[in-house]
């Protein structure tokens, strides 16, 4: 079975920090926001400044293109919240978070992977390797790991049809150590 690459904590803040060393400052912001919310690359490519709502309680993000076509609603991490809020105003609202190329965000995430070392300590068997779609798995790992966020609400955050798929690709990772408990 492929086991999805996934990365620690540690190991993601050293991918920023290849990043942020590099000047590579949309695709650094490009891969925190799929690190600390799980969106797929073209998911955050997409958004626009009407789709956060980062002043709210709890502060969320719409996801209006995603791949199964239904928007969803997910949940901003205090250090996007603290990161937009301190985000220079000049700026509308149909405008994109990250205006950049989907091909510039994966070189340069591909090249702060290998930067870091990362392409050598990246947990997983997948078919592809490590890259910028590992932040997801890295951050579906973290939430079901560390944060003992219950399985459906994950399956909600990233999207997925049905918790059954979720539950196909975590599994592998996550193993015995999530315990029966959290899997609705």
């Amino acid at each position: 079975m492929d086991v999805p690459h996934y990365w620690t904590a540690d190991q993601v803040q050293r991918l920023l920090d290849a990043l942020a060393t590099h000047n590579r400052h949309q695709a650094r912001t490009a891969a925190l926001i799929m690190w600390r919310t799980g969106l797929r690359v073209s998911e955050v490519l997409e958004l626009e400044w009407r789709d956060l709502s980062y002043a709210s309680d709890p502060a969320t993000l719409l996801v209006r293109q995603s791949k199964t076509r239904k928007p969803r609603t997910v949940r901003l991490h205090a250090e996007l919240v603290q990161l937009f809020t301190n985000w220079p105003a000049n700026r509308t609202a149909r405008d994109k978070v990250v205006p950049v190329a989907m091909r510039t965000v994966l070189r340069h995430i591909a090249d702060a992977v290998v930067a870091s070392g990362l392409d050598d300590e990246s947990t997983g068997t997948g078919k592809r390797r490590p890259g910028a779609h590992s932040l997801r798995h890295s951050a579906a790992r973290h939430w079901l790991m560390v944060g003992k966020v219950p399985l459906n609400v994950v399956s909600s955050w990233l999207g997925h049809a049905s918790v059954q798929v979720t539950l196909r690709i975590y599994l592998p990772i996550v193993g015995t150590d999530y315990g029966v408990e959290n899997v609705p």
